[in-house]
């Protein structure tokens, strides 16, 4: 699966804040923050689209949600936002250190991508645990501005709580919601 043309179908020409989530999922997986049709497994999106846009998800079920991506993915790009992955290498399924070492390992290809799409004004939200302990110091001493200054854990395996709580707050406090 070409992820990366998925993800510039939907890349805004400006971004206004930066979201990075940790890899994308297997190629056979069938899914993808940016892909449409998926039917499952796909909490990442729909949580970020609740938070997001609530008088629209909170009158849907989560199969509408995921029907309509198309739209609710073009709304994420008008409000100028952009999500892409800290590392190309899918991760999802390994242990907790061995994520840990593929994403310091990839640092620098990570700091080259946000070096690119934005400059050091627009904020970057870190999603996941392991994204935020590996790049949060390192961007920050780049002078970027990293929005949350605690993890946002990711949404599946019961946290999606958590993570919609901690986006609301972050992006509240960045003037985006």
């Amino acid at each position: 699966m070409d992820y990366e043309s998925l993800r510039k179908r939907y890349k805004p020409k400006q971004i206004t804040a930066l979201f990075i989530a940790e890899s994308p999922p297997a190629a056979n997986s069938n899914r993808f923050f940016y892909l449409e049709g998926v039917t499952k497994a796909d909490a990442l999106y729909l949580e970020t689209m609740k938070v997001l846009f609530p008088e629209m998800t909170s009158k849907q079920t989560a199969k509408q949600i995921r029907a309509d991506k198309a739209s609710y993915l073009t709304a994420f790009k008008d409000k100028g936002f952009y999500l892409i992955d800290a590392t190309d290498t899918p991760i999802a399924g390994i242990s907790k250190n061995r994520k840990l070492s593929v994403l310091a390992h990839d640092g620098k290809v990570l700091q080259e991508k946000v070096r690119v799409l934005i400059t050091v004004g627009i904020p970057i939200v870190l999603i996941t645990t392991t994204v935020w302990k590996t790049h949060y110091s390192a961007l920050r001493q780049l002078g970027y501005r990293v929005a949350n200054t605690i993890a946002i854990p990711h949404p599946a395996f019961g946290n999606n709580r958590k993570f919609g709580e901690g986006l609301v707050a972050v992006l509240r406090l960045q003037g985006l919601l």
